[in-house]
């Protein structure tokens, strides 16, 4: 080799270098992201003791319409939680999907499990919902993530919560 490719390989190695260096900390950026949003979601499923069985993912994500919440199950999901939908109006909302054990409903049905969906908002986990799993059908209503019915939460019965609701979100 010559002394004046000598040269140039040296800037050309270093520039191959940092590009390598550069492309690998964009990509652990983007993963450390994806990470984080779960691992937010397994801290604070392990932070209410409940157990993760099954890990779904993110299994619906939608922006939140007033039409939305006056639709069947979103009208119960919306319900069911501790926060003021209207502060959610326009947001995407994502819904990640597990299977856990440990839970308050996992005794209403027959595998000792409880499905369990939490609400995404902005990467943060703004509530959930819950239901007992089961081999056949179950009849009823969503139950809040900690495993309250809407009655418990509200304090009204199903008729009268739902006239209400339906009153103030069409």
């Amino acid at each position: 080799m010559r002394g004046k490719d000598k040269k140039l390989i040296i800037p050309l190695m270093l520039m191959i270098g940092l590009l390598l260096l550069f492309g690998c900390n964009s990509k652990n950026d983007e993963e450390n992201n994806t990470i984080s949003i779960t691992e937010k979601q397994t801290e604070y499923l392990n932070t209410n003791n409940y157990d993760i069985v099954k890990s779904n993912g993110i299994t619906e994500t939608y922006i939140l319409q007033k039409n939305i919440l006056t639709e069947q199950p979103h009208n119960i999901i919306w319900g069911v939680q501790n926060l003021n939908p209207q502060d959610y109006l326009g947001k995407t909302i994502d819904v990640s999907s597990y299977l856990v054990s440990n839970h308050k409903l996992d005794s209403y049905g027959d595998k000792g499990q409880t499905h369990l969906w939490l609400l995404i908002c902005e990467e943060e986990i703004i509530g959930g919902y819950s239901f007992p799993n089961n081999t056949e059908t179950l009849y009823g209503g969503i139950y809040s993530l900690d495993g309250m019915t809407l009655e418990e939460i509200t304090g009204l019965d199903f008729q009268t919560w739902s006239e209400d609701w339906m009153n103030k979100y069409k």
